[in-house]
C-alpha cells in the first residue's frame, strides 16, 4: 500500500519498524548502536517515475529518525543495467536479473580513520537477490556493510 498506492501516511510507522530492525542488525555487530549510513536499495527507473519519489528512501528516512543517534540516509546505489520486473520471477531468475545490476555512486565516507558501518535498507526482502546485489555493490565501492534491514521479509517456517 505505502509503495504502489501512494498511502505516504504509512512512511513513519513503517520506517519505525525499519528503525528497529537498523537497531537489531547494528547491534549483532556494537552493541553500542552507533550511528550508521543507512543506503535504500534503488528502484528502477519506471518505478521512480510511475510513484514520483523513491519509497524505500522515505522508508529510510523515517527509520533515521527513529533512530535519533546521528544516523544517515546516503542514496549512493546505482541501477547500472536494464532490469526486469522482479514480480512472478524465481529466486534464480531474480539472481540472474540482478547480478551486477547495482553500483556504489560515491566514494565512502569516512569518520577520521574509522569507516562508516553501513546498513542496506529496503522494504521487502522475498529470496534476498536484491539485497546480495546492494551488499555486493557496496562491498565493492569501499563501503563497510554491516547488515540489511527490512520492514518485510519472508514467513519463517
Amino acid at each position: 500500500m505505502h509503495k504502489d498506492r501512494g498511502r505516504t501516511s504509512l512512511a513513519t510507522p513503517l520506517g519505525a519498524a525499519l528503525g528497529a530492525a537498523v537497531r537489531a542488525a547494528v547491534a549483532s555487530v556494537d552493541s553500542a548502536v552507533p550511528a550508521v549510513q543507512l543506503v535504500p536499495v534503488p528502484s528502477r527507473r519506471i518505478n521512480l517515475v510511475r510513484r514520483g519519489r523513491s519509497t524505500v528512501a522515505e522508508l529510510a528516512h523515517a527509520a533515521c529518525r527513529e533512530l535519533g543517534n546521528g544516523s544517515t540516509v546516503e542514496s549512493v546505489l546505482r541501477v547500472c543495467q536494464p532490469l526486469r520486473d522482479q514480480v512472478g520471477l524465481t529466486a534464480d531468475q531474480r539472481q540472474r536479473n540482478l547480478a551486477g545490476a547495482f553500483v556504489a555512486t560515491r566514494p565512502v565516507h569516512e569518520v577520521g580513520r574509522e569507516r562508516v558501518p553501513v546498513v542496506v535498507v529496503d522494504d521487502i526482502v522475498t529470496t534476498g537477490a536484491t539485497s546480495a546485489e546492494a551488499v555486493r555493490a557496496l562491498e565493492a565501492g569501499g563501503y563497510w556493510v554491516v547488515g540489511v534491514a527490512a520492514v518485510c521479509g519472508p514467513r519463517r517456517r
